[in-house]
């Protein structure tokens, strides 16, 4: 495998990772099968995030589901597992390098700016993995056509989601119930949610019809508890939808950013700015005001968000905005929108017996 080779592979690998909304399925049990001295062991030695972004590209390049770019895929992995061990561990390191390199912008950021763009798209957007019927290039140049369909998960920065588990969102959905694969928890109890949050957020939380029992509702709230890289340095991960009328009133508590609704059509408008801004499709509010997460999220819920690895960090650093909490934002009024939060460990799996009875 030449230099040119080995590079492609990693954006390819890379960027198929960009077309996930979260890391792929079932990655326990592929961890435990890992073959001694393979590629995947190698990887999983340098990093498990570089290893789950292997993974999934690998279940991609088998999928049934034939993509253009695919077979230049599979061409690449079976050269790869085909190469000597140093060779191997070259690519293992670099691909951590590109890994977390990435996955290290998610907290950078001077704190003075909320308003961050996201060329990520939604589990559904087509992307070069995606299940659509128009053709898709997979190439290391190759972006993503927009997305018009709602956004159901978090966004991302400029360039990715860090949110690791569940994969391939366009063919293996979740559905909105207390489910558990992989620490993935879905739908929660409202009765339970009413308990944990202040009653004026409550009313803004967005429900979801229960597909188990249709005729019932649950909160459209997700929490992610996997083990791994982003558990160990940003934390547990929240995930709370908003209901499309809420969007505006909580763009301005938590991040003090103004929302226009003009003609179906959402603008942003930057904190000391005469511009506005059109998500396109979305966008991700960051820095978020300290002070405003009790008064929104509830006493339980701030003292789980002060013990994340990632308020940890900006605390030290002693930051008046965190980058913990964030909000995804569609350019479509009629979308709900997504507060994302990072949890200690400890007290975010407290919150999930309660909220997943």
């Amino acid at each position: 495998m030449d230099n040119d080779e080995r590079n492609t592979l990693i954006q390819l690998v890379e960027q198929h990772f960009n077309t996930l909304s979260r890391g792929p399925y079932s990655t326990n049990k592929a961890k435990q099968a890992i073959p001694q001295g393979s590629i995947e062991e190698l990887l999983l030695g340098q990093s498990e995030l570089a290893w789950r972004a292997y993974f999934a590209a690998k279940k991609a390049a088998k999928s049934t589901h034939r993509r253009i770019g695919q077979a230049e895929l599979a061409r690449l992995l079976d050269v790869l597992e085909n190469q000597p061990i140093d060779e191997q561990s070259a690519f293992a390191q670099e691909l951590a390098l590109r890994m977390h390199s990435t996955i290290s912008q998610f907290v950078e950021g001077n704190g003075h700016t909320s308003v961050r763009t996201g060329a990520k798209r939604r589990c559904t957007a087509q992307g070069p993995f995606s299940q659509s019927n128009e053709p898709q290039v997979l190439g290391p140049t190759s972006k993503s056509p927009a997305s018009t369909s709602p956004i159901t998960t978090a966004a991302t920065n400029s360039s990715r989601t860090v949110y690791i588990n569940p994969e391939h969102c366009a063919s293996e959905q979740m559905d909105n119930n207390p489910i558990a694969q992989d620490g993935l928890h879905t739908g929660a109890s409202l009765k339970e949610s009413t308990k944990l949050f202040p009653l004026e957020f409550m009313h803004a939380i967005q429900r979801t019809p229960n597909s188990r029992h249709p005729e019932s509702l649950v909160a459209d709230i997700s929490m992610f508890l996997q083990e791994g890289f982003i558990r160990d340095h940003f934390g547990c991960q929240m995930e709370i939808g908003v209901a499309k009328e809420k969007v505006p009133l909580y763009a301005k508590k938590l991040f003090r950013t103004e929302v226009e609704i003009k003609d179906g059509v959402r603008y942003i408008h930057p904190q000391g700015g005469c511009g506005k801004i059109e998500p396109d499709p979305s966008i991700k509010l960051r820095a978020c005001s300290r002070d405003a997460i009790t008064d929104v999220f509830g006493a339980e819920v701030d003292l789980a968000f002060s013990a994340s690895p990632i308020y940890q960090r900006e605390e030290k650093e002693v930051r008046v905005y965190t980058d913990g909490v964030s909000m995804t934002i569609s350019n479509r009024e009629e979308e709900a929108g997504k507060i994302t939060l990072f949890l200690g460990e400890w007290h975010a799996i407290n919150i999930k017996k309660k909220l997943y009875t």
